[in-house]
């Protein structure tokens, strides 16, 4: 059985004062090479989305705002795309079953959405998620991501 760091959606248009922080503790856990696996996603928005229907939000479609943050980007060499809050795509799992991989620890943005609903998808698949709780964050600030956390306890 076989592990991988997920490393979910840390890209340059979720970086603010909420979320730089944990660039440089993401890279420092990659360096450690405790996973056998490391995996990046990538969040694209497009058009005509749910996103922008719904909540008129129509950030995250094009480069800069789409890429991998200039500090982690040489270590996403297995990166997957996705235009949802979930990682849990058809690629995405089949990576996993491929791989024999069954315990995932998850780090990045935003705690209080992508992550979230990528755990849950996991655990619902028969997957162990993990949550590295200090090398997540969420854009909208640490209330958000304190509270995912609480509510993730439950889960």
């Amino acid at each position: 059985m076989k592990n991988a760091l997920v490393v979910i959606d840390m890209q340059k248009g979720f970086m603010n004062e909420n979320t730089k922080h944990i660039i440089p503790k993401i890279e420092s856990l990659i360096k450690k090479n405790l996973f056998d696996y490391v995996l990046f996603t990538q969040f694209i928005n497009t058009n005509g989305s749910q996103y922008e229907k719904l909540l008129q939000w129509s950030e995250l479609k094009n480069s800069p705002q789409i890429d991998i943050v200039d500090e982690l980007e040489k270590y996403s060499g297995n990166l997957f795309k996705k235009n949802y809050y979930t990682s849990c795509t058809e690629e995405f799992v089949g990576f996993l079953e491929k791989n024999d991989i069954k315990e995932l620890y998850f780090a990045g943005v935003d705690t209080n959405i992508c992550v979230t609903k990528t755990s849950v998808d996991i655990f619902e698949k028969g997957y162990i998620p993990y949550i590295l709780s200090d090398y997540c964050a969420s854009h909208t600030g640490p209330e958000y991501h304190k509270f995912a956390l609480k509510n993730l306890e439950k889960f």
